[in-house]
């Protein structure tokens, strides 16, 4: 969903001591069709600064208002006080709050605190700032106005920035219920959307809550065997999933199932879910031929470049690795990445998975060059689109390192693997990512010789395995045996 900002007229207004920053983002919005005014390139010498300022003001759609870490200069309190001067008495340029780092909310102007802010702060790359920054600029197809909260964060989600889009959805929620009530439809739309960023960037709780209040007005509105009801089942069974509670995310969906048509668009998404809970019981050849289904449903009903079918093959190829048909499984993925490749591009988060779960493959069938340089592809580019301080980043950090450590680079994958513990926007500090940093981190120190710290680490992360997924997960068992297995090793004092 590409961001419309033609013809935009922008006025950038900031503090003194952040012209650097102005400067950048004057550089980012260059690459844009918004025309932008930036005193450094915009006042003529020899005119009047006060009176071309004005101008600039009077004739703007939108003014940027840029927050730091230093309080704001008399010249910025001066543009502001005019921009909502020109809003009072005409149609005047919306004003918008942009966080720097350093900055805060509590540092707005009374009068931009209940205006929706583009965040800046850190942990986000030049390439999420500059997505943000277009998706608050541009305007609603329809009427030419600027984009409604809800369209922004869309936009956002679309361009796979969930962190993003999340203070845009929850305005949008905000207005919503302020509007037409709790109970109303459209808001249970905005808690769905807000449910599944949650989802993406690991607030699992939060979204559960969302998912929940969501079904509770739909059930209400729609009754229970609609279709944006069993979406919203599927939803929680999702969070149920990642959460550890598989048994009864496979209820949930197999109800789901039962009341639709096999073929139909929400049977096949349950369907798809079903699949992951039986692999994660163990039941592989069941989720294997339930993924195949569902793969050969959306290819015969949608086509092969359809996101729903190329999504299906990924999940298929993940089924028949389990079951250790990697030869099979390789040549799903790699059609599936040609697709993703043409259809979303080379970098979108989507084609992203599609590579680290090739690189798996290749690991697996010990490829481990062709494995490693897809991984760095995956950890560049999500570097590139997120910042270090992500829960992405950090996943593809630990599965980088471990080709590293499969290859006897420990040195390598020890310093990826500290990257990918430390605590990152998107990723709680004892979430499963980092808890897979852990374990892993643990196994290349005692590979190292460093059996006591290695110890630390396998029993932080069965700690945190244990309270997410329980004592008799593979994962929490598996984690539980290196312990076992290193004490009896120190036991008998062996090197």
């Amino acid at each position: 969903m590409m961001a419309n900002t033609k013809g935009l007229k922008v006025f950038l207004s900031y503090p003194a001591d952040e012209r650097a920053s102005a400067r950048r983002l004057q550089q980012m919005l260059a690459s844009t069709d918004v025309d932008i005014w930036f005193d450094e390139q915009s006042l003529v010498p020899g005119s009047s600064w006060d009176s071309a300022i004005s101008s600039a003001i009077d004739s703007a759609d939108v003014v940027l208002y840029l927050l730091g870490s230093a309080p704001a200069s008399k010249s910025q309190t001066l543009e502001l006080r005019r921009a909502l001067a020109r809003n009072r008495h005409s149609s005047g340029p919306k004003v918008i709050p942009v966080f720097l780092p350093g900055s805060s909310p509590e540092d707005l102007p009374l009068a931009l605190r209940t205006v929706q802010g583009i965040d800046l702060r850190e942990g986000s790359s030049a390439h999420v700032q500059a997505s943000r920054l277009a998706a608050a600029l541009s305007e609603d197809d329809r009427t030419g106005d600027l984009a409604e909260p809800e369209e922004v964060g869309d936009r956002l989600r679309v361009g796979g920035d969930p962190d993003g889009a999340i203070p845009w959805y929850e305005k949008a929620l905000k207005v919503a219920e302020a509007n037409l009530g709790a109970r109303h439809p459209s808001v249970a739309q905005l808690h769905r959307k807000l449910g599944a960023v949650l989802v993406d960037v690991a607030r699992l709780e939060e979204a559960e809550a969302r998912f929940r209040q969501a079904l509770e007005v739909d059930t209400e509105v729609f009754g229970p065997a609609d279709s944006i009801v069993a979406a919203d089942r599927t939803n929680l069974a999702t969070v149920a999933m990642r959460t550890g509670r598989v048994e009864e995310a496979l209820d949930l969906l197999q109800s789901t199932v039962a009341m639709f048509r096999r073929d139909s668009p929400v049977a096949l998404a349950a369907m798809s879910n079903m699949s992951a809970a039986l692999g994660r019981l163990g039941r592989s050849s069941e989720a294997s031929e339930l993924a195949h289904t569902v793969y050969e449903t959306r290819l015969r009903t949608l086509g092969p470049d359809h996101p729903e079918s190329l999504s299906s093959a990924n999940n298929y190829a993940a089924t028949l690795s389990d079951l250790g048909r990697f030869e099979e499984a390789t040549r799903v993925l790699e059609r599936t990445l040609e697709g993703r490749e043409r259809v979303l591009g080379p970098n979108h988060p989507s084609t992203l998975s599609t590579l680290s779960n090739l690189a798996t493959l290749y690991t697996e069938q010990g490829r481990l060059l062709d494995a490693r340089h897809l991984q760095e592809r995956v950890f560049e580019s999500l570097l590139s689109l997120y910042g270090p301080h992500h829960g992405e980043v950090a996943q593809a950090a630990n599965n980088l390192a471990m080709t590293h450590a499969r290859s006897g680079d420990y040195m390598r994958a020890r310093e990826l693997l500290e990257l990918a513990r430390t605590r990152v926007r998107g990723s709680p500090s004892d979430g499963p990512e980092i808890a897979a940093a852990t374990a892993n981190l643990g196994a290349v120190l005692h590979a190292l010789g460093d059996e006591d710290q290695a110890m630390q680490l396998f029993e932080e992360a069965l700690q945190t395995y244990t309270r997410l997924f329980g004592a008799e997960h593979s994962t929490t068992k598996r984690v539980a045996a290196a312990i076992e297995s290193l004490g009896s090793s120190s036991a008998r004092g062996d090197g």
